[in-house]
């Protein structure tokens, strides 16, 4: 890969989500990271019941150790318990000879229904990234609901970068989208 990516966003909306422990940054434990996470989003919300907080910890836990492909970064969309929330996963592949054919490539969905192509794609324009794709996918949760996939492919730098969300619920989307807007526009390629 010829560059890393610098990240700037809203702490107050965004949390980043370690992905290995022991962490030297986060602690020893995906368990106390997720005990001192929940009680910063915790912290800014106006009313945070039993219940809220042990969902957010056991969440947050979750992402924080779920598997990691390619070592992508992982940040949660949460301004306040029981809000809108998803998360958005950050992966920089080195670039590829063949762009046109890597962008294609990094556009599609693998789902239970096996690689797919998007339903929808569009240009997108990050501040700091430039002009990339923008995907949608509908899909299938599996229990008969939607879910709605979305990924973002850019290639900036002599670096590819897939961005990718999965919000279960759809409505959620169109409301975090300008948030999710802002997220991207602050990343950028150094290096």
């Amino acid at each position: 890969m010829n560059g890393d990516l610098s990240f700037q966003y809203d702490p107050d909306a965004w949390t980043f989500i370690p992905r290995v422990w022991p962490n030297d940054e986060f602690g020893r434990s995906a368990a106390r990271w997720a005990k001192a996470a929940a009680r910063t989003i915790e912290n800014r919300s106006p009313r945070t019941t039993r219940e809220h907080r042990a969902w957010l910890r056991a969440a947050l836990e979750r992402f924080a150790t779920m598997p990691n492909p390619g070592e992508a970064a992982l940040y949660l969309f949460l301004r306040q318990v029981g809000g809108p929330f998803l998360t958005l996963q950050v992966l920089p592949i080195e670039a590829s000879s063949d762009a046109q054919q890597a962008a294609a490539d990094l556009l599609r969905l693998e789902d239970a229904a096996g690689l797919r192509q998007p339903d929808e794609v569009r240009p997108h324009t990050a501040k700091g990234l430039g002009v990339g794709s923008r995907g949608t996918f509908s899909t299938d949760d599996g229990e008969g609901g939607e879910q709605v996939a979305v990924v973002w492919v850019f290639q900036s730098g002599g670096t590819d970068v897939r961005i990718s969300t999965v919000a279960n619920y759809p409505q959620n989307l169109a409301v975090v989208e300008p948030e999710i807007d802002a997220f991207i526009d602050g990343i950028t390629v150094i290096g």
